[in-house]
């Protein structure tokens, strides 16, 4: 997290470009404008390192106000977008849908915008003989000028949206360097050197923040080089606690006042981030570097702190991946090879699917791993390369998996796994694999664990220090177990030793946060019961009493 009142000066590799589509359609597409906008999210969380965050506009999003509807989607929303998404479904509009596509490809050719358009396949005979002319002469004058895709249904425009406008976005990201500009521009005003969040009362909010049920005002305050101090309404993105895509935008539109309404349905919201758009960024949707709050909520009757939740899974309705039996494999002169067929078994499609091999103490990953999506009943073939990997070709490890990881296209973070079982050869030479039961899909949660450093000795222990995000604030705390301890559960070598530190730390350490309390901790045998110090049975008996 960015602590910026510690810093002199604002590093502008730290300030975030916008990216901006808009969706342009008539008022029978709101399904496909929410997949769209899923599929921004899900770019958003892709390229939040870099920077980038990734929105995605329609009709819908403009702010009520007087004067014609048409010209301010034609000056608000289409004529500053990055990238013009054009949908027709079965009904073409009275008019402004052409008008914004006639904009839209004037924009792409003048400025260099990139234009996709996606028309749904309508059978002729759902259509009047009217309305398949019109929809005739609408792809003739169309269909040579912009990126063209017809689609059959929504889980078809899924798949579509996610691959043509993630490879636009990242052809927007590679190609120009946006970062830059916006460090040009900023400077006009001289450097922000402090950004702080204030109440509407005008007084400083500090992490961790803790809000009753109600309406609440906030502001961004920045503080300039020259000691001026201005303050402006500030784009606010709620982070939820599982580390998934941003829930949910508050405010209607840059530089207007902010109210966040907080219920208890928002109990799962733990930090707010908010940007400043200063008057000289807000032309081309650029952001200063950003201020965050965490929060707790409170309700007025109770008085406690709501609880984390999980994401209720329907399995009927996801996506699912699994790897179909048997595995195959190959061997000769160039080596030993395992086939696994991954499939999505479930009834959604799922994107960002990658894939590894975990024992304890052990992880494989591909080293050229490139996510892909499958549709349901799709599969992929990977392959690993088992005997290059001694510590399963030739020994027998504990807790061997295959770990698959997807998301949803509602943007949730899902694994699935397999247990894999090695099977000698007869000759007894090295090990094969073969699947063992299936573990039904499970939530990936952001943990607030940011860095675990590798297991080090230190005297009658070894440990790992924990760097663990408090606020605006980095915690380190140190983890170990003695030696003893490692000692009765059999863990000489480091890989085990840093495994056993590392599983333990993480579980220990996300107890603390929820309770509040994090501090340095060291597993002794004295503290634990003896069921917890026979071997390795013992160790996942501790373990698992941590979750």
């Amino acid at each position: 997290m960015l602590k910026l009142a510690d810093k002199k000066r604002i590093n502008m590799t730290d300030i975030f470009t916008l990216i901006s589509v808009f969706i342009s359609r008539a008022s029978d597409s709101d399904r496909e404008a929410e997949i769209i906008k899923k599929v921004c999210n899900s770019l958003t969380k892709q390229y939040k390192a870099d920077r980038f965050i990734i929105r995605a506009e329609d009709f819908k999003d403009l702010p009520s106000s007087t004067g014609r509807p048409q010209d301010k989607i034609d000056e608000i929303l289409i004529k500053p977008c990055d990238v013009f998404v054009g949908v027709v479904k079965k009904d073409l509009g009275r008019g402004p849908l052409e008008g914004e596509i006639d904009l839209g490809i004037e924009l792409s050719e003048k400025e260099d915008k990139d234009f996709l358009l996606f028309v749904k396949n309508v059978p002729r005979s759902e259509l009047s003989e009217k309305e398949n002319l019109r929809r005739d002469a609408f792809n003739e004058k169309y269909q040579d000028k912009v990126l063209y895709s017809t689609y059959n249904n929504e889980e078809d425009f899924f798949l579509s949206a996610f691959d043509q406008i993630g490879e636009l976005v990242n052809k927007i990201i590679r190609g120009k360097n946006k970062l830059r500009k916006i460090a040009e521009k900023i400077v006009r005003r001289g450097d922000i050197v402090k950004l702080e969040i204030v109440s509407e009362k005008r007084e400083v909010i500090k992490a961790l923040y803790t809000l009753i049920d109600g309406n609440n005002v906030f502001r961004s305050r920045a503080t300039f080089e020259d000691g001026s101090v201005q303050e402006y309404s500030p784009y606010w993105l709620c982070w939820p606690r599982g580390g998934q895509d941003p829930w949910g935008v508050f405010g209607k539109k840059r530089l207007k006042e902010v109210v966040v309404h907080y219920s208890a349905n928002h109990e799962r919201y733990t930090e707010l981030s908010c940007w400043a758009l200063p008057p000289s960024s807000t032309e081309s949707n650029e952001h200063i570097p950003h201020a965050s709050i965490g929060f707790s909520y409170a309700d007025k009757k109770r008085g406690e702190s709501y609880k984390k939740e999980k994401i209720e899974l329907d399995i009927d309705k996801i996506g699912i991946l699994d790897v179909s039996p048997p595995i195959g494999r190959t061997g000769g002169p160039n080596g030993h090879f395992e086939i696994l067929t991954l499939r999505n078994v479930g009834n959604s499609a799922i994107v960002d699917c990658g894939w590894c091999v975990r024992a304890f103490g052990y992880e494989w990953r591909p080293e050229e791993s490139i996510n892909f999506t499958l549709s349901p009943g799709e599969t992929k073939e990977v392959v690993y390369p088992i005997s290059t990997q001694p510590q399963i070709f030739s020994n027998l490890a504990e807790e061997l998996n295959l770990v698959m990881e997807y998301t949803t296209t509602n943007g949730i973070r899902l694994f699935t796994r397999r247990d894999l079982h090695q099977d000698l050869v007869p000759s007894g030479a090295f090990y094969t694999l073969s699947l063992g039961n299936f573990h039904s899909p499970q939530q990936i949660f952001n943990t607030g664990i940011k860095h675990i450093s590798y297991a080090v000795s230190n005297g009658d222990r070894f440990e790992s220090t924990f760097e663990v995000v408090q606020g605006e604030e980095i915690k380190k705390v140190k983890i170990g177990i003695s030696r003893t301890f490692l000692s009765v559960w059999g863990f000489n070598d480091h890989a085990s030793i840093n495994a056993a530190v590392s599983e333990l730390g993480q579980r220990l350490v996300k107890k603390m946060i929820l309770e509040g309390k994090v501090e340095d901790y060291v597993f002794i045998t004295k503290d634990f019961q003896v069921e917890f110090q026979d071997g390795f049975s013992g160790y996942t008996k501790l373990r698992n009493s941590l979750d």
